[in-house]
């Protein structure tokens, strides 16, 4: 390996080192359940119990809804399932694995783009920039 490479890999490892220990951070120390969180989890828990994508603004009965997408509450059932109902703070940290799971993809574009601003200036970067910003 060369030692451009080398150095490249070492920081692309400290910079995903850093976004694990702020994620991390982030979900022990400054998370909040409220607002969103609830009606999502609120959907995802009448969703598993009662087979109904619904909401329950009165404790009695559930009301289907279209209020939201079902992306989202889709995902906290699944996490409701593996680890009980109501618990955020496991799907939060389950979020932290799959946003890093993605940063291959989106960062490892980004790295390309902005070493492209270093090696060979700003305006073959606008070129990789608007390259990447059309790819799926």
């Amino acid at each position: 390996m060369t030692g451009w490479r080398l150095k490249t890999g070492f920081y692309a490892a400290l910079a995903l080192a850093a976004g694990v220990a702020l994620r991390l951070w982030f979900v022990g120390h400054a998370a909040r359940v409220d607002g969103d969180t609830l009606l999502y989890g609120n959907i995802a828990r009448n969703w598993m119990e009662h087979g109904v994508y619904s909401f329950t603004p009165s404790p009695n009965v559930p009301v289907p809804t279209l209020i939201r997408l079902p992306g989202y509450p889709l995902f906290l059932m699944a996490c409701f399932r593996v680890f009980g109902v109501e618990h955020y703070t496991a799907a939060m940290y389950v979020q932290c694995v799959v946003d890093l799971g993605t940063w291959r993809r989106w960062r490892g574009d980004c790295l390309a783009a902005g070493l492209r601003w270093v090696r060979c200036g700003f305006r073959r970067f606008v070129r990789s920039w608007r390259l990447i910003r059309q790819l799926p």
